[in-house]
């Protein structure tokens, strides 16, 4: 009889309380489980060590399924929904099942998030780089805006780590738009046909001195609408970080333009 016993348990913990934990389950039922595995005599610690095992697995399974997306931005933005719904959701069933008074349950629930998030991170990354579009870049900035809530109610929030990464890509985006710009501009002044200007035929300043022959110069309406396309790509995301970077860049470009002409 206690062979039977031991086999229907085995059973039971391998056909129904293991796979029902690796899937997403309200907390009555996830308190249920815990339960029932305390009334085994199964101690806390293997408890907590195995549901955070099946919740792992979960998540994994998940962010797996987000990254066969057919896009790096629908990648971003699938991941950013799922880690939203269902980090939040492990850490609220981690804490209505084990109590957080206890500083090893807290250290081991903590460890277990930050894990998460180091991965998360490192991925949001990596594929952050594919991101050619300022546009895509604002939606998964505003994206994150609404995932810090959610996380900040389990004290998870990590968002204000990957803000940085942002900011770095939209600078890359600008520049790479000012790179365009003077590529542009060198071509141009490549087959410029150059001409003495006659006293007759040179035409007068307009509004603060600048002359027309200069408003006419092909080259340099390249470069200001290369400066014009940078701003426009980072518009939606323009952070206050990027304001001295972006005039920086700009400012070199310009120099640049400058002496080239003078010379």
């Amino acid at each position: 009889i206690s062979e039977r016993v031991d086999q229907v348990l085995t059973d039971c913990l391998t056909n129904l309380i293991f796979p029902r934990l690796s899937q997403p389950i309200s907390l009555t039922v996830c308190v249920k489980l815990m339960t029932f595995l305390r009334r085994l005599g199964v101690p806390d610690l293997e408890i907590r060590r195995l549901f955070l095992c099946r919740k792992l697995e979960s998540l994994e399974l998940v962010l797996t399924e987000t990254a066969k997306a057919q896009s790096p931005y629908s990648v971003l933005s699938k991941a950013i929904s799922a880690f939203k719904v269902h980090l939040s959701e492990i850490v609220l069933r981690f804490e209505a099942c084990f109590p957080l008074t206890d500083d090893e349950y807290v250290a081991e629930l903590q460890s277990w998030v930050l894990d998460r998030v180091s991965a998360f991170s490192s991925v949001f990354a990596k594929q952050l780089h594919y991101i050619n579009s300022g546009a895509e870049l604002a939606s998964l900035a505003n994206q994150l805006e609404h995932l810090s809530p959610s996380l900040g109610q389990v004290s998870a929030d990590f968002t204000p780590l990957l803000v940085p990464i942002i900011i770095k890509r939209a600078e890359e985006l600008f520049t790479t738009q000012l790179r365009l710009a003077n590529e542009t501009y060198l071509a141009a002044m490549g087959t410029q046909v150059w001409s003495h200007a006659s006293s007759t035929t040179q035409k007068s300043p307009v509004d603060g001195g600048v002359p027309m022959q200069l408003l006419q110069f092909l080259p340099l309406a390249y470069i200001a609408n290369g400066i014009l396309n940078a701003c426009n790509e980072i518009r939606k995301c323009a952070f206050g970080a990027l304001g001295v970077t972006c005039e920086s860049h700009i400012d070199r470009l310009l120099t640049t333009v400058a002496l080239e002409i003078e010379n």
